[in-house]
C-alpha cells in the first residue's frame, strides 16, 4: 500500500533493537498505527475501551488521521505501546519540502 515509507530497524548498544518509520504524511501514520494494532492483535474495540473512546473513533483514525485530534493520537500512541519522537530533517532532505498545510 505505501511503498514509499522507509522504515529502519536500529539496534542499540543494549541490542534491543527497535523499528523505527519515517512518516511523512497522516495517510503513512493511520497505516503504520493500524499496522503496530493489528500486529499485536488488538481489536479497535480493545484500544477503544482502553483509552475511553468510542471504536469508531479508532476506525476513523485509522481510515484518515488528519481530523483527529492530538490528545487522540497521543492516547493511542501509548496504548500501543509506541513511542513519538521529533527529529530535524537531514539536509538533503530540508531543500525540497512535501509540507503543504497550514497550523
Amino acid at each position: 500500500m505505501l511503498e514509499h515509507v522507509r522504515c529502519f530497524l536500529y539496534a542499540s548498544a543494549d541490542k534491543i533493537v527497535r523499528l523505527i518509520m519515517k512518516i511523512n504524511n497522516t495517510e503513512e501514520l493511520s497505516y503504520f498505527l493500524k499496522h503496530q494494532r493489528t500486529k499485536n492483535k488488538r481489536s479497535q474495540a480493545n484500544v477503544s475501551t482502553r483509552i475511553g473512546v468510542q471504536q469508531q473513533t479508532i476506525s476513523s483514525f485509522e481510515r484518515n488521521s488528519a481530523q483527529a485530534r492530538i490528545e487522540t493520537l497521543f492516547k493511542i500512541i501509548n496504548e500501543l505501546g509506541l513511542e513519538f519522537h521529533l527529529t530535524e530533517k537531514s539536509i538533503s532532505e530540508n531543500s525540497k519540502s512535501d509540507w503543504h498545510e497550514e497550523w
